[in-house]
């Protein structure tokens, strides 16, 4: 439930963002649970931000959009 009450915030920051090389992209933890695993999510929704293939960014839990952008964002 908590991804599902999150997808209407990741929307509104997909259409935010102008930079076409940002991928935003959701897994299902029950559908890809070793992918899952090997990203360390331990709880949903987590929300994890790559930069040439490597993590530099994480959090967990229901974010409000200001703040997702600043993680997501930040790290352009």
């Amino acid at each position: 439930m908590p991804c599902k009450m999150m997808a209407p915030i990741y929307q509104a920051l997909a259409d935010k963002i102008t930079d076409e090389s940002l991928v935003m992209a959701e897994l299902n933890v029950d559908e890809h649970p070793v992918i899952a695993t090997k990203l360390g999510v331990r709880s949903i929704p987590t929300v994890v931000v790559f930069k040439n293939g490597k993590e530099v960014n994480r959090s967990a839990g229901m974010l409000p959009l200001p703040e997702l952008e600043a993680i997501i964002c930040g790290n352009e």
